[in-house]
């Protein structure tokens, strides 16, 4: 993209919404997404929204600015709560903060107050179930600047290969997200008159690449997830781990340690002596079938790894809990990869300063993530330049749900490339294993 482009894509300002309209809103609808891609990373062009956050208890009675500082700090939550509090008192200052107020009896009018009222004092104190609204200059995640394909458009599904690098959905409802950026970058190769509205009936990773499919209509999303529910759906992954895996010629390994989820440490548990824990709603059983296919050069080995069961990181902490790691997958004990699939640095410009073009159009002086940008951009940084999470060697092969009549295959990864011919010649391996 060009910086003409890019400025064509750039025109904000008469899109976004008053700062505070007349009527009560919950999240003010950002202008179109515009996506530019620049040494290979995909951003999103900067823009306006509203968040509204509701308080909780453990923040009754603070002053405002004590509340969003503590929740909302800069720099994924090393930031200085101090500093932070400033940077929210500046907010206050500007006028793009209000508030709606819970009222404390209630009235046949309503719960709360009628609308949101602007922020005048730092130190006002808020109370249990009161919404703040935030006006804010949305910077969002970069992603990898890899395009999804299309392997089919069934009209009731759209079935992609993901890319590694891109996250199914964005938890703060931004655009770098795999479905915004397939409807994007796919449009033109969907079937007409149909629905854009895509909900994903399985999720993968962010680092992880492979099948994954798109519903059109809750309908379609609740028959195919009954299938992966009552295990009646299969799934084939292939897998590069580090080590020598063990010899899976008269029969399959099998994992079946149970899986906890570790919210500080964002990361699954495994529990290697079943009988050891019982099934609770922290605590669920879980099962992956591996097939070695074959022992490589570098000291690692390919396989295809089937779960029966569906966790988060189902596949990842089972293959680290026996001893042999995801290629890449830091987050469960591997080494950091050296090669292609290496972190990067993000904000790196192009020759055309295509990111300063995007940042001069877009620029917002109240806003310290543009500063940020500018510094990175200008080399004056402070802080440690954030590098795009690398790949794991974890691909979705194929995946069969019987109900709705998918039988979706992807396309070899380029780390797989080398050692076979193709997902067909992979598979084969798995026919007649038992």
């Amino acid at each position: 993209m060009r910086k003409k482009e890019i400025k064509e894509h750039s025109s904000f300002q008469s899109r976004h919404r008053p700062l505070f309209p007349t009527k009560p809103l919950e999240m003010s609808k950002p202008p179109p997404v515009r996506y530019v891609v620049v040494n290979g990373l995909r951003y999103v062009v900067p823009y306006m929204s509203c968040q509204t956050y509701s308080v909780k208890g453990d923040h009754d009675g603070k002053a405002i600015t004590q509340v969003l500082g503590e929740t909302f700090r800069l720099q994924r939550g090393t930031q200085d709560i101090e500093e932070s509090k400033r940077h929210w008192q500046g907010e206050v200052n500007g006028k793009r903060i209000a508030l709606k107020r819970r009222k404390t009896h209630k009235e046949d009018t309503g719960p709360f107050t009628a609308d949101f009222e602007e922020v005048l004092e730092e130190e006002l104190a808020v109370k249990e179930q009161d919404k703040i609204r935030m006006n804010k200059h949305v910077h969002e995640r970069v992603v990898t600047g890899s395009t999804p394909t299309l392997i089919e458009d069934t009209g009731d599904f759209v079935i992609i290969n993901k890319p590694a690098g891109i996250p199914c959905v964005d938890s703060q409802g931004g655009f770098n997200n795999i479905i915004d950026i397939s409807i994007h970058e796919l449009r033109p190769h969907l079937r007409p008159g149909l629905s854009l509205k895509l909900h994903p009936v399985h999720r993968l990773d962010a680092p992880v690449s492979g099948v994954l499919i798109l519903a059109r209509g809750g309908k379609h999303v609740r028959s195919a997830m009954n299938d992966l529910r009552e295990r009646l759906a299969k799934k084939w992954y292939l897998v590069q781990v580090e080590g020598s895996f063990p010899d899976t010629t008269k029969s399959l390994v099998y994992c079946d340690y149970k899986i906890g989820w570790d919210s500080k440490l964002n990361k699954a548990i495994c529990y290697n002596d079943p009988d050891s824990v019982k099934e609770t709603d922290a605590v669920k059983s879980a099962k992956t079938s591996f097939k070695k296919i074959k022992d490589l050069d570098n000291g690692t080995s390919l396989l295809i790894a089937s779960p029966e069961t569906g966790h988060r990181h189902q596949i990842r902490v089972h293959l680290s809990s026996l001893g042999y790691p995801i290629i890449g997958d830091v987050l469960y004990g591997s080494k950091p990869l050296t090669c292609d699939s290496a972190p990067v640095d993000l904000y790196r410009d192009s020759s055309e300063q295509e990111l300063r073009q995007v940042l001069k159009e877009t620029f917002q002086d109240w806003c310290p993530k543009c500063h940020w940008v500018q510094k990175v951009l200008d080399g004056d940084n402070i802080l440690p330049v954030p590098q795009l999470e690398p790949e794991i060697h974890l691909h979705a092969l194929r995946y069969i749900i019987p109900s709705v009549g998918i039988c979706a295959t992807s396309s070899l990864p380029h780390w797989a490339a080398a050692h076979a011919s193709s997902s067909k010649d992979i598979l084969s391996h798995w026919e007649g294993s038992g």
